[in-house]
């Protein structure tokens, strides 16, 4: 293992072994990390993420803190009416290239723009519909079992796999295949019993395509515990697609992931590999991890320092990746976010004669802004 992911894996391995990001790991395994709580607490999916409940509702309301507002009452109320509750999610972002002559974007982007809807028929079934930006990325019943702690999901979803980070260009997220655009469908069981979750999916494996040809199905599990102020957890999934040409390619990701919380210090990590068995024989095995600290400056002002690695081959030196974010992120109004961050990415290279070079050609250089708001 080369130099550069040697010591971010042992820096990745020493936060995990101390304690070290959600254990729920919901869209903002930020705020399950700062207030222990699991994000069945304020969200529909017991696995996280996505459409909020009353208590998500309210929590954004207070400026993402556990004390309410006495003097302040929400403007409106996103229920339509009993058993019936709609939500939002909006994201835009600015992003300026800097000091690197090969790309010069200035550009807006809407990153999200999502519109929730969940209806609950009966004490035991909830119905949820997810939309962004005119695509279905979630449509599954909601089966609460008899088994307290125990639920079913059956439909079109994200499987649950390691740290689901809000930002999806985390290396960990799209890299592996588990980002923004990779709903499946399939089935999905969850056991929580106290600080522990176990999520299950077996799925098409087919990453967003509305059928799957290959009688193979993919499977994917999480386990978690956090017990408090710190939280620990393991991934996995088992892929078999085949491709255009009828060949098949087998295809493994396991990872380590946890979080630290220490007064106003929250610090979290995720380390994953990934295994490609060509049908040929071959194998490419790949590498993504980040640590991620968080500081609360104020009750509304957070300060975050990221380190980002990739690797999609670990035999090809060329094409690895380190990525170093130092930002800002604050509440400047309920359920409204703030976030401005610099980020830097050195791409690795060679030189004519075979030999590594970095090259300030290949390095980029980022100034980006963002404006979040949902209920």
């Amino acid at each position: 293992m080369r130099t550069g992911t040697r010591r971010l894996t042992h820096l990745a391995a020493s936060l995990l072994l101390i304690g070290a990001s959600a254990a729920s790991s919901s869209a903002r395994p930020l705020y399950a990390a700062r207030t222990s709580m699991a994000c069945s607490r304020c969200h529909v999916d017991p696995a996280g993420g996505g459409m909020r409940n009353a208590t998500g509702f309210r929590y954004a309301q207070d400026l993402h803190t556990m004390t309410p507002a006495e003097d302040r009452d929400p403007v409106f109320d996103p229920r339509i009416s009993d058993g019936i509750r709609m939500g939002a999610d909006l994201r835009g972002q600015y992003m300026q290239d800097a000091e690197n002559e090969l790309r010069n974007r200035s550009t807006f982007f809407l990153m999200q723009a999502a519109v929730y809807l969940a209806a609950e028929l009966n004490e035991g079934f909830t119905l949820v519909y997810a939309n962004d930006q005119g695509r279905t990325t979630e449509a599954f019943g909601l089966l609460r079992l008899p088994l307290e702690g125990t639920t079913l999901k059956v439909g079109r979803f994200r499987p649950a796999f390691g740290i689901e980070e809000e930002d999806h260009t985390t290396f960990t997220r799209d890299s592996l295949g588990f980002g923004a655009a990779t709903e499946e469908t399939g089935i999905e069981a969850s056991i929580a019993r106290d600080a522990a979750l176990l999520t299950v999916s077996l799925v098409n494996g087919s990453s967003g395509a509305i059928l799957d040809g290959n009688p193979q199905k993919a499977a994917i599990g999480r386990i978690s515990w956090a017990p408090g102020r710190f939280g620990i957890g393991a991934s996995g999934s088992l892929d078999t697609p085949v491709s255009l040409d009828d060949r098949i390619d087998r295809t493994y990701r396991y990872g380590l992931f946890g979080h630290l919380r220490q007064g106003i210090l929250v610090v979290m990590g995720e380390y994953d590999r990934g295994v490609t068995d060509l049908d040929e024989g071959d194998s490419v095995e790949r590498e993504a991890a980040f640590v991620e600290a968080d500081l609360l400056l104020h009750p509304r002002l957070t300060a975050k320092l990221k380190l980002d690695r990739l690797d999609p081959d670990l035999d090809l030196a060329e094409i690895a990746r380190d990525r170093i974010l130092l930002g800002l992120e604050s509440d400047l109004a309920p359920s409204v976010r703030g976030i401005v961050f610099v980020r830097a990415t050195r791409q690795y290279g060679h030189d004519d004669l075979g030999r590594r070079d970095y090259g300030a050609d290949r390095d980029t250089y980022e100034i980006v802004g963002q404006l979040a708001a949902g209920f």
